[in-house]
């Protein structure tokens, strides 16, 4: 493992709950920040700022787990020794496919018209929804292999979704997003509001600190 020669690194690798709100833009994550009035910082900005570390964000909205591993693996000769690892894993129900360009595309939403046999992507899911363990026990594997990759490296692994049974944390009950529309609707979206992010920091602080002890 290479020695930092310059200010340690917090990389952070995931999908879009661990984007800035005006990055990948997700349904609700601009009208967010409208309603805020300005763009609010995520748990990462909070992470870094508290243990004085260069942010490097990697993580990509609607990212899956094969590209999220495919990524560390494409950083690993950049991360040194002293910097800080977060990985927010995503849903096992994601996957990813080649294009013509035998470029990888994420697959998040099989009634999306993105070139491929919606037949295929249905059917695909549906395997991963009736064999989601094998699937967690994959990413598992990985996590096991980005470890030793990165031993003296303090990696820290954690989800969203509750669908993953391979023994990380999962942070499902922070607040999400609401925003309220013309007659008093109001919609929902799935991530995290800033007080959620905070208080994911938080806890991701916290479980980084009881590992330094």
């Amino acid at each position: 493992m290479k020695k930092n020669g310059g200010k340690a690194s917090l990389w952070v690798f995931g999908d879009s709950f661990s984007t800035p709100y005006n990055w990948n833009p997700f349904p609700l994550s601009i009208k967010y920040i409208e309603s805020k009035g300005y763009n609010p910082p995520i748990y990462s900005e909070w992470l870094s700022e508290w243990f004085s570390l260069s942010l490097q964000t990697m993580a990509r909205g609607g990212a899956d787990n094969y590209s999220i591993f495919h990524t560390i693996i494409q950083n690993l000769d950049r991360i040194k020794r002293g910097d800080m690892v977060i990985v927010g894993w995503s849903s096992i129900t994601r996957f990813r496919l080649p294009n013509e360009s035998s470029d990888w595309v994420s697959i998040i939403n099989t009634n999306v018209d993105d070139g491929f046999p919606t037949e295929l992507k249905q059917s695909l899911l549906l395997h991963r929804l009736n064999r989601y363990k094998a699937y967690s026990s994959e990413v598992g594997d990985w996590i096991k292999i980005i470890n030793k990759a990165l031993e003296g490296i303090r990696v820290t692994h954690w989800t969203w979704s509750k669908d993953n049974t391979i023994g990380i944390p999962i942070f499902a009950d922070l607040p999400t997003i609401g925003i309220k529309m013309g007659k008093g609707d109001e919609i929902f979206d799935p991530h995290y509001t800033e007080e959620g992010h905070l208080i994911l920091a938080e806890r991701i602080r916290g479980l980084i600190k009881s590992d330094l002890l």
